[in-house]
């Protein structure tokens, strides 16, 4: 593929930047979109009540017209997405979380992969992603074990959530017809909604294609993360998501590909108890959990417990 952006597929795409209490690193963040190669954007902040004696609101506001900037009362960032979503004038929907940043290609390159798609309506383009830290200096990249230039369908996509990790969103282009057909972020939580709008993405048969060579986006990983102070959210949210795409795993289940015990496996390595029991009530009832099944997700469940000891010990050093 060509460096310099040639073609006549130039899609609007709404850069949506979600922010609470984020005046620390909000400004890279939104300059980084500004700084975008690709000359169709819009660039949309949604202040989530921030709480900081209007030092977000401030930064917000320096950049006058060159961003279209909302503040609603808080709601989380689920509600602040959806926010973002229903004021956009785009044709592709962008996340860009308020500490984390984007290099300048990054939508113009993902943009260039869909155009070589004939049927690119149901594609997302995911590009790849570098980790750095609270000065922006890159600490380590994003290992991502998909095809470069690839495209999979929304089975696969989800084979490779379920088996490896969860995808970061900010690193996908994704159509607005997407949250005109799958339901919009869950508003109810406040740690895993990009899990489940994921999962309910590409169970509806959305596809992906992966440019993971190109790393445009840098992840920040620091002290205050929500993923690294709340596991109370996180045992939250993990259950009630289970309710809500349990059932639905269980009716894409095979013998082949059992989804429902690969989303409890997920859920038992990460401790989170009373999701991998809903997952078991949710399987049995629908018969696709036999008893072996159980017993194997009730011991990754005892090896989640051991790994989420040396996680908070490994955090605890590092930060």
């Amino acid at each position: 593929m060509s460096n310099q952006y040639q073609t006549d597929f130039q899609p609007k795409v709404s850069v949506v930047i979600p922010v609470y209490n984020g005046a620390n690193f909000m400004r890279e963040a939104i300059d980084s979109a500004l700084a975008q190669t690709y000359p169709n954007i819009e660039v949309i902040v949604v202040n989530d009540g921030s709480r900081d004696d209007n030092a977000t609101r401030e930064v917000a506001l320096s950049y006058g017209s060159r961003i279209r900037y909302f503040e609603k009362e808080n709601g989380g960032v689920s509600s602040a997405l959806n926010w973002g979503i229903r004021n956009m004038t785009g044709d592709y929907f962008s996340w860009l979380s308020h500490d984390d940043l984007y290099l300048p290609d990054k939508v113009a390159t993902s943009v260039r992969y869909l155009n070589e798609l004939p049927d690119r309506d149901r594609v997302i383009a995911f590009c790849g992603s570098s980790h750095i830290n609270s000065r922006s200096e890159v600490i380590r990249e994003e290992v991502e074990s998909l095809e470069h230039g690839r495209v999979y369908t929304g089975r696969e996509v989800l084979l490779y959530l379920l088996r490896n990790h969860m995808m970061n969103m900010c690193c996908m282009l994704i159509p607005r017809t997407v949250f005109e057909e799958c339901e919009p972020f869950h508003e109810g939580l406040r740690y895993n909604q990009d899990a489940l709008m994921l999962y309910r993405i590409f169970s509806s048969d959305f596809r992906m294609v992966a440019h993971t060579d190109d790393r445009l986006v840098r992840y920040r990983l620091h002290a205050n993360q929500t993923s690294k102070t709340r596991r109370d959210l996180l045992l939250h949210d993990s259950n009630a998501a289970s309710e809500i795409i349990a059932p639905v795993f269980a009716s894409m289940s095979r013998e082949k590909t059992n989804f429902l015990r690969l989303y409890a496996g997920h859920h038992a390595k990460q401790a989170c108890k009373d999701a991998v029991y809903t997952c078991i009530r949710i399987g049995k009832q629908e018969g696709v959990l036999d008893a072996k099944d159980v017993c194997i997700m009730k011991l990754q469940l005892l090896w989640g417990y051991v790994r989420s000891f040396l996680k908070k010990i490994y955090h605890a050093i590092r930060f």
